[in-house]
């Protein structure tokens, strides 16, 4: 089954009544569609706050959120905030610093994982996919000039990355597509 909302449609004004902004009502109504609970959606920033996770923790669906959020907005814990530097030594050795809040509820809804990464530059995520924060052994194709030829290459990758990661790779590749195939233009 599918759903679609359309952007020129009016954003549902059952939402809007509860002062949700009219991007977050519009996939709330995607959300009530759902038949079954504990669905995964992984969100880019432009979506992503802090209200928008709580208000889909409390549907009847219970859908679980990841995804990276933007570190300006007044809901996000400033215990877990990272400076950007723009020395590259700062920077180096800032890498890989994490700091985790959990933002716990009631025991009818799930806690919520605030997370701070700093890779090139810090990063923010929101979940309640994942359950703890721990490192990851990754392997990666890589060419060694000294011996000539194609290796694996083993490094550490935050869990909460890897999840990210491995589920939005499908929407980035469908927003290539969409952008080399868009309707309506002139050939």
């Amino acid at each position: 089954m599918f759903s679609f909302y359309f952007r020129h449609q009016k954003a549902p004004k059952k939402y809007l009544d509860k002062d949700f902004v009219p991007l977050h009502t519009r996939v709330t109504f995607l959300f009530d569609r759902l038949h079954h609970k504990n669905h995964s959606c992984f969100i880019y920033n432009l979506y992503m706050s802090a209200l928008f996770t709580l208000c889909y923790l409390n549907l009847p669906s219970a859908v679980n959120i990841h995804g990276v959020i933007r570190p300006l907005l007044k809901s996000f814990p400033v215990c877990i905030h990272q400076d950007k530097y723009v020395y590259k030594k700062r920077s180096e050795e800032a890498k890989g610093t994490s700091k985790v809040a959990k933002l716990v509820r009631d025991a009818k809804c799930k806690d919520i994982l605030a997370i701070s990464y700093y890779g090139s530059k810090p990063i923010y995520l929101l979940s309640t996919v994942v359950d703890e924060v721990k490192w990851d052994e990754n392997q990666k194709r890589v060419y060694s000039k000294a011996l000539n030829k194609l290796v694996n290459a083993r490094f550490l990758c935050p869990n909460f990355i890897n999840v990210y990661n491995s589920n939005m790779n499908s929407v980035n590749h469908a927003d290539q597509l969409r952008q080399n195939y868009q309707m309506g233009t002139n050939l």
